[in-house]
């Protein structure tokens, strides 16, 4: 049986190789991610990892609208939270800035309904392909096989890891053996999965002087294993989603990126829009967590 060491070793001359040649980078999007970490390489996973309420589906769908919408980019991206057409409706509002509701034709201007009425059309038009329906690893890996024989891929993203690490009999299945099993499919198809993951083993410590809360710690992951895996590691927090009282918040996302096959790491700062749901990126960045 192969040893843990014997696996890393294998492992790291496989993202040495990636890194050495240069291999096809797929950009995010995100200007100061891309500059200091050239976006996502093709055959390697990248963890988004968050605790509830920080941002973790948004960023998603920044990444797919970045790829799709903009870039013209083909994306897959398993959907376990939301159906098809509430992920769709979410990725409009995000475009446009607005809610929609039933009486939105009565608040439109004239050119606002004319862009609002563009908007599902331009979606449809991109190489955005949503599947709702994979809720354990083996469907998720036949999908994305047809989707890619088909189509063709350029990037794969799954939003939640501990959803689909089920077998067919929804029976539970180690994290660390679906992440494996992504691995896999991310070199055996040649393109970047992104890879959601819920911090639910909370561990911050709240600062009782300001109110402040400790920042997210790879030890929240369910399974601290799958970073054998990861080509890169992001961790989103957002220091006012933990304000109490009165305190008015500026949506500063503080983003941390480590990048483990050169240790790599750097802090980038992002602003929420929350009324289309976006992230808007700040000039300002700094070192890295040591994750």
């Amino acid at each position: 049986m192969e040893t843990l060491s014997t696996h890393m070793n294998h492992f790291l001359k496989r993202k040495i190789f990636y890194f050495d040649n240069k291999a096809e980078a797929i950009q995010s999007g995100f200007k100061a991610f891309d500059e200091n970490f050239s976006g996502f390489y093709r055959g390697e996973l990248t963890f988004i990892a968050a605790r509830p309420g920080n941002g973790l589906y948004l960023v998603l769908n920044n990444l797919a609208i970045n790829q799709s919408v903009n870039a013209l980019k083909k994306v897959l991206y398993f959907t376990t939270d939301f159906s098809g057409p509430e992920l769709s409706r979410i990725i409009i509002e995000q475009l446009s800035g607005k809610r929609l509701t039933r009486r939105w034709e009565e608040y439109f201007g004239k050119a606002e309904k004319k862009h609002f009425k563009s908007l599902p059309a331009t979606l449809a038009d991109c190489p955005f392909f949503i599947e709702d329906q994979c809720f354990n690893i083996q469907s998720v890996i036949r999908k994305a096989w047809q989707v890619n024989a088909i189509h063709g891929l350029d990037l794969i993203l799954i939003d939640d890891l501990t959803a689909i690490s089920k077998t067919e009999q929804g029976e539970p299945f180690r994290e660390r053996r679906t992440v494996e099993m992504l691995n896999d499919l991310a070199q055996n198809l040649n393109v970047p999965l992104v890879i959601g993951v819920n911090l639910t083993k909370s561990k911050f410590i709240r600062n009782k002087d300001d109110d402040s809360v400790s920042q997210p710690d790879p030890g929240e992951l369910n399974d601290i294993s799958i970073m054998n895996y990861a080509g890169k590691l992001i961790l989103l927090h957002i220091p006012d989603y933990y304000l109490r009282g009165g305190v008015q918040p500026d949506h500063t996302c503080q983003v941390f990126v480590s990048e483990r096959t050169t240790n790599r790491t750097a802090t980038l700062y992002f602003k929420f829009d929350y009324v289309k749901g976006l992230l808007n990126e700040l000039v300002q960045s700094g070192p890295g967590l040591s994750i």
